[in-house]
């Protein structure tokens, strides 16, 4: 995985109306954090952060933050931990950056993709993909910019679980390796023609003969 450079202020000042101030001038707010060291309030050119996401990379990218108005502009290493957008534009109101070493194993979330076109889906059958990520563990430079699952072998009535799945070398999967990930449902029109053809119960031939049975019974007793 490439890294990415991203400049990086430390910011003077905090608070809603100074966040808004930074936004309206195409910056946003952040926060610095993690390593064992103090964290420190920033601000990002936020254009120069939705680059960064079109690499498709996402929030697994690695970002070198350079400091740009600090004494010897340090540069970290960083992974962006989470981001606030405006639920209706999109646009980044805020990020967390956290530092990383990239000689020590990190927990990442990486996309599912599928790849292929599945047998069962031309026999009229419903794809249904439950898992959209995967849960994992390895070196920052070694998280995956996805997982292909492969589905060109899949037919009505198959799954693919976790562990099934194609997994890089050095990659440790922590999600639960029996969750099903894809599978092909049974067509709604051939699940009713099976509930038409199921056969219907009939009551036991010796539960009607003595029922007969017990009716002679009773009229042989009415004629005593």
């Amino acid at each position: 995985m490439e890294q990415q450079l991203l400049e990086a202020k430390l910011r003077t000042k905090k608070g809603k109306v100074y966040s808004r101030k930074l936004r309206k001038e195409g910056l946003i707010p952040a926060v610095l954090y993690g390593g064992k060291k103090e964290s420190l309030p920033v601000e990002v050119n936020v254009r120069d952060l939705e680059k960064i996401f079109l690499t498709g990379e996402g929030s697994n990218v690695i970002i070198n933050l350079q400091l740009s108005n600090v004494n010897g502009n340090p540069v970290e290493t960083v992974l962006i931990k989470d981001f606030q957008q405006d639920p209706i534009t999109r646009a980044f109101l805020h990020v967390d950056f956290l530092r990383v070493s990239l000689r020590e194993k990190i927990t990442a979330h990486v996309p599912l993709v599928l790849v292929g076109e599945a047998p069962g889906v031309k026999e009229a059958g419903i794809l249904e993909h439950f898992l959209r990520e995967l849960t994992i563990r390895c070196l920052p430079l070694e998280i995956p910019h996805h997982i292909e699952v492969n589905v060109s072998q899949l037919i009505i009535g198959e799954s693919i679980h976790v562990r099934d799945l194609k997994i890089p070398e050095g990659i440790e999967v922590l999600s639960d390796p029996d969750q099903v990930v894809v599978t092909i449902g049974v067509p709604s029109k051939l699940e009713a023609e099976e509930v038409v053809a199921a056969p219907t119960v009939t009551e036991p031939e010796v539960i009607s003969k003595g029922k007969e049975e017990e009716e002679e019974g009773k009229e042989e007793e009415a004629e005593k």
